[in-house]
């Protein structure tokens, strides 16, 4: 006795009538926009989502190009107002978009303080300066650096304070203080971790100017302490330009809730305390309301240009994310140590 076998003409799966309609919508708008051809259309008609989506791939490995330490994902969401949504009393424009573009991120480590140590050791201010980088562009991407280590210690640890003092007094004998003490991340442990200057917020750091960051690059560096002035320098620069943009370009999701979507965390080095607030941090918020979306952009499925008009708007934000992954690259790569030894 043979199995019985479906007709291959009969989908896989069944979607509502409403949903391929929005994908048709969608496949129509980047048909008419170039972004995809009448064969992938064709060669796709079982799945407009997937078309599209591999259309935005294509298309933003093109203009963002290839990331070697930045782990980036876009994904296209379509939805419709249901019956339910439309029961609870919310009207059509209240509503979330039919469709949008979310960006999301793979949070690796990159241990980077021999790095800054020995950039610190070339001039003072140098390392401090390319750390405030990073926290600089933490709307663009979001990387955990030592100065949110910082914050999760008062925040977890410290009862909002800026150190664990206020936490200790609440102890009622010497042997709960030393039993805390152990167990917990104290302030001298994180000095231990981190220079004064990395945990300092960002704008109190002995930042270097553009003009002093240029003279030092006309001295006698090596090739790769040039490298990353040359990248400081370029990522100021396209910052401007997307700080300029900013009126007609803003991509934050502006969602309740923690954010745990972090690019990259930054440690000083691989076994140091970085990892150790991070988990605590990340397994906090997801006892409670958490988010990990970067971005958003809503697709006007009726206006066939709507992608390519973000990408016009994204280009100085894809400028700066390139410029941050190199930086990373340059920092974590090498022998750093040996530098900051001699």
């Amino acid at each position: 006795m043979s199995l019985p076998r479906l007709d291959p003409s009969i989908p896989e799966t069944i979607e509502p009538l409403a949903s391929r309609r929005l994908q048709a919508r969608l496949a129509r708008g980047l048909l008419d926009g170039g972004a995809i051809d009448a064969a992938a259309v064709k060669a796709g008609r079982r799945s407009m989502l997937k078309v599209c989506e591999a259309a935005l791939q294509a298309w933003l490995h093109e203009h963002l190009g290839e990331l070697h330490c930045l782990d980036l994902s876009f994904v296209l969401v379509l939805r419709s107002l249901t019956e339910t949504d439309r029961s609870f009393g919310y009207a059509e424009q209240e509503m979330a978009p039919e469709a949008e573009i979310r960006w999301f991120a793979t949070c690796g480590l990159w241990p980077i303080g021999h790095a800054l140590q020995a950039l610190e050791n070339v001039h003072e201010g140098l390392g401090a300066t390319v750390l405030t980088a990073f926290d600089e562009n933490s709307d663009v991407m979001p990387i955990f650096t030592p100065r949110d280590a910082l914050e999760v210690c008062r925040e977890f640890y410290w009862h909002g304070e800026d150190d664990e003092s206020e936490a200790m007094a609440n102890c009622e004998t010497d042997e709960e203080r030393r039993d805390l003490a152990e167990e917990m991340i104290t302030r001298a442990k994180l000095d231990a971790a981190f220079p004064n200057w990395a945990t300092d917020f960002a704008s109190k750091r002995p930042n270097l100017k553009v003009h002093q960051l240029r003279r030092l690059k006309r001295g006698a560096l090596p090739p790769r302490e040039r490298d990353v002035i040359d990248n400081v320098l370029a990522l100021k620069t396209a910052r401007a330009r997307l700080l300029a943009a900013r009126a007609t370009a803003d991509f934050d999701a502006q969602e309740d809730g923690w954010f745990t979507g972090h690019a990259a965390l930054l440690a000083w080095n691989e076994d140091d305390l970085s990892m150790r607030l991070y988990d605590d941090y990340c397994n906090y918020a997801s006892e409670s309301e958490s988010r990990d979306t970067i971005g958003l952009h809503p697709l006007d499925l009726d206006i066939c240009a709507s992608l390519h008009q973000w990408g016009s708007a994204m280009k100085h934000h894809f400028e700066c994310i390139r410029l941050l992954d190199r930086l990373i690259g340059l920092l974590s790569d090498g022998d750093w140590l040996q530098a900051d030894n001699s």
